[in-house]
């Protein structure tokens, strides 16, 4: 991180220079451990800072540690815990909490840390809370890297350089200014990020929402009126029954109702009086998939596009145009694979149960799919919507308490509550003409966030340039001059550490 400009009239020091007592934590024993030089505490871990706003730590573990090591650990308020081990690629070691008084009050036992973590605490001095914002900004500013080593799932923390970091320092009276201001304009971002974090829940509720409009048809409610012909008994009146598959005869003799307008076996009842209930293979060809021989790496690598469990959670929920592994002809002919074409909705029945895509161009697919070929009277995109919608149901067919299927027999007797050919295109149309709306919206969001969570660097910065304290100083010159100054403060830290240093000596010759 560059140099931070500051006022001429600060000063700056190292973490280390303006600490009077660091130490690493300790685990400690169990809390059923027994032993009489042992006293009960709760430990605070780095697994505490991920909600530490929210929670103050009180998810801190019960242990047992030492009288002798309390009496050195025991976390005092202005007490800040760097994390100096865990880390991975994305969340860098280094992460720090401040220890104040809705952390003590969490708790009616004394307080340690673990020995991932490390204890500083500071001069009497120096305003922890202003210090552990510079540490916070240090560690978004993403410099903390620097100073890591280890591997990507544990690293650790160059504790030694990290302690030796520059903090700017004003006088004491404009730290807490700072401080005070800090966490009134830090707590305003907070609450406009909290809001925002909250719309793409309401987003998700609000196309689950569409979703079951769009299939129980209160979406084309309206259009139905509009179109008094438009019935599904209209629209199969001279559409011929598909072939029954090879199958048939296992299909299921259950009734098992789903949420919206599936079922295996026929309700017969419709919500709808101009859509009816039909079964599915009548009007759409089932297709299974299968896996070519992955000891045959002549049957890979192709430019058959093979849909997989990973490509259809990937691409749920919309048309699949690519994926990661692909077959060839070789691979197809020596399989039970088959070569579908474009527009077959695929749904995943077993492992991972509800994935559903349909193909943008002929694709095979695993064992793990069931595919439908649309016939004339089903638009494949009102068929995707419809298995998306009625996720929920697809767990109510399949079986197995660990790994839920769906098993043939029941997809045999799947039934659809089917609208008119021109109101299945209606439908599609308003659900993606609202899911778009949703889209908008959440990118805006997501801009937005992304704006706010630079907005805090941005007042961070602004703090540690003096920016925010300008109008202060000049009206307040003598609470940063003289004895006040940043020069003399620096004078008075040393002397601490020093008297500190002394006590500590003595104490080890006694």
């Amino acid at each position: 991180m560059k140099a931070t400009l500051y006022p001429s009239d600060w000063g700056n020091a190292s973490l280390e220079e303006v600490s009077i007592h660091i130490i690493g934590g300790d685990w400690g024993k169990d809390p059923d451990f027994i032993d009489q030089g042992y006293e009960s505490v709760a430990c605070i871990r780095g697994a505490e800072f991920k909600n530490w706003k929210r929670d103050f730590g009180k998810t801190a573990v019960n242990r047992k540690v030492k009288f002798s090591s309390l009496s050195t650990r025991n976390l005092l308020k202005n007490d800040i815990l760097v994390e100096i081990s865990g880390g991975g690629p994305d969340q860098p070691v280094g992460r720090t909490v401040l220890i104040d008084e809705n952390v003590l009050n969490q708790h009616k036992l004394p307080l340690v840390c673990t020995n991932f973590l490390r204890l500083v605490r500071l001069s009497n001095n120096i305003n922890s809370v202003f210090v552990n914002r510079y540490l916070e900004f240090f560690y978004n500013s993403g410099e903390v890297i620097k100073y890591q080593s280890g591997s990507n799932n544990l690293r650790n923390l160059k504790f030694k350089d990290y302690s030796a970091l520059k903090i700017p320092l004003p006088p004491l009276a404009e730290q807490k200014i700072i401080a005070e201001k800090l966490d009134t304009l830090l707590a305003q971002v907070d609450s406009t990020k909290a809001r925002l974090e909250k719309i793409p829940k309401i987003l998700k509720r609000f196309r689950q929402a569409v979703l079951a409009a769009a299939v129980e048809g209160k979406l084309t409610k309206v259009w139905r009126k509009e179109n008094p012909t438009k019935t599904t008994h209209n629209l199969l009146k001279n559409h011929v029954p598909l072939p029954r598959p090879a199958r048939w005869k296992t299909r299921s003799t259950s009734l098992i109702r789903g949420v919206y307008a599936t079922a295996v076996g026929n309700p017969r009842d419709s919500k709808v009086s101009e859509w009816q209930w039909v079964s599915l293979v009548d009007v759409a060809r089932m297709e299974s998939g299968h896996t070519p021989s992955r000891s045959r790496s002549d049957y890979w690598g192709g430019d058959i596009c093979w849909i997989g469990i990973k490509d259809a959670n990937k691409n749920h929920a919309s048309t699949i145009m690519d994926t990661e592994q692909k077959t060839n002809e070789l691979g197809l002919l020596n399989s039970a694979s088959r070569l579908l074409p474009e527009g077959t909705v695929c749904i995943s029945r077993t492992a991972s149960v509800g994935y559903v895509v349909k193909m943008g161009k002929s694709m095979a697919t695993s064992q793990d799919f069931v595919n439908w070929v649309p016939s004339e009277v089903i638009y494949g995109d009102w068929l995707k919507w419809l298995f998306v919608a009625e996720k929920e149901s697809l767990f109510r067919f399949g079986k197995g308490s660990t790994h839920t299927t769906i098993y043939f027999p029941e997809w045999l007797s799947l039934h659809i509550l089917l609208p008119h050919i021109e109101e299945q295109h209606e439908i599609v149309r308003r659900v993606e003409q609202l899911f778009a709306y949703a889209d908008t919206i959440e990118k805006q969001v997501n801009n937005a966030l992304a704006r706010v969570n630079n907005l805090t660097q941005s007042i961070l910065a602004k703090a540690f340039r003096g920016e925010l304290t300008a109008q202060w100083r000049a009206e307040n010159p003598e609470l940063i001059s003289g004895e006040n100054s940043a020069a003399t403060l620096l004078e008075k830290i040393k002397a601490e550490r020093a008297a500190s240093a002394g006590k500590k000596a003595s104490r080890k010759k006694s």
